[in-house]
């Protein structure tokens, strides 16, 4: 099933629950007695509309002025392309420009009308330092994935977010360790191109899995923050070209444990299985659950 298909199907079915339930409030009639009962329905009922209308119209109508176009459309590793996007009306904002924190992600529309149904989230993979451009790196999968590398310059792209918890904090200290696999680094590269802007002297390990060099999304842009933080990066390679694969495993994670472990906040995205690992990992070393973060790529 299609991305969209899914999306379309998901919206369809709310609305039918939704209206299936109020229909048979209103058939059986036990619960509209009392006049309590009534004032309560239609209370409900208003806040739905409502709920629809700023969702559907209302938002969609502010994301028409607040439209975003394309300054950069490049290929990046394997099968991925990186894009810039930049405000076409920085007041649409107001004075603060886009805001989001290192980490979140945004919902993306091209090619259509903003009051599409469907959208597609992806991690933002920019410093939250910038007010004017946002980044994506996105994998080529479906859909609109694969639509990407069509995109053209100055094209209108329409932006619904920014969303999601899984970002960076403000009054975090310690060591930063930073777990991804493939474009799950997304997230972490916004994360240490903030901080880098930031010129943060706070320790951070990147450690990110791939299945070779040549698959290391952002790899470029992992060797420029290198040399304005004090970061330290370990690639494991699942299929290397001359040597024996590695894997982002348990004795992978316990061997590579920074100095002050326990007072490091850790930011993991990635596959279920390596989250699972590292969370389980994290918990047995003591590691306080709050300074465990992770990033769960999954329809929504």
């Amino acid at each position: 099933m299609s991305y969209r298909l899914w999306q379309l199907l998901h919206w369809l079915l709310a609305m039918v629950v939704v209206l299936a339930s109020f229909s048979h409030v209103v058939l059986v009639n036990y619960y509209l007695r009392e006049h309590g009962q009534q004032v309560t329905w239609v209370l409900l009922s208003i806040f739905f509309i409502l709920v629809l209308l700023t969702v559907r119209v209302i938002r969609p109508w502010i994301r028409l002025r607040q439209r975003w176009l394309v300054v950069s459309v490049k290929p990046d590793a394997a099968d991925t392309t990186h894009i810039v996007l930049k405000m076409r009306d920085r007041a649409a904002y107001g004075a603060r420009g886009f805001e989001f924190k290192a980490g979140q992600f945004a919902w993306l529309s091209a090619w259509r009308s903003p009051f599409t149904l469907t959208y597609n989230p992806f991690s933002i993979d920019s410093s939250a330092l910038s007010r004017d451009t946002i980044g994506f790196t996105v994998r080529s999968h479906n859909g609109f994935s694969a639509e990407v590398p069509k995109l053209k310059l100055g094209q209108s792209v329409y932006v619904d977010g920014p969303h999601g918890s899984f970002h960076l904090n403000d009054d975090e200290t310690g060591p930063l360790v930073l777990i991804g696999a493939g474009v799950g680094v997304t997230p972490l590269l916004s994360m240490l191109q903030t901080l880098a802007d930031q010129n943060s002297k706070r320790p951070c390990y990147l450690w990110l899995a791939n299945k070779n060099a040549f698959a290391v999304v952002g790899g470029r842009r992992i060797d420029e923050l290198c040399d304005r933080l004090h970061l330290e990066v370990v690639h494991v390679f699942s299929k290397p070209a001359h040597t024996r694969g590695q894997r982002q495993d348990k004795d992978f994670v316990l061997a590579h444990f920074p100095d002050r472990y326990q007072q490091a906040h850790f930011y993991i995205c990635g596959p279920n299985a390596l989250m699972d690992m590292a969370e389980q990992v994290l918990h047995a070393q003591g590691v306080p659950g709050h300074q465990v973060h992770t990033e769960r790529f999954q329809m929504v």
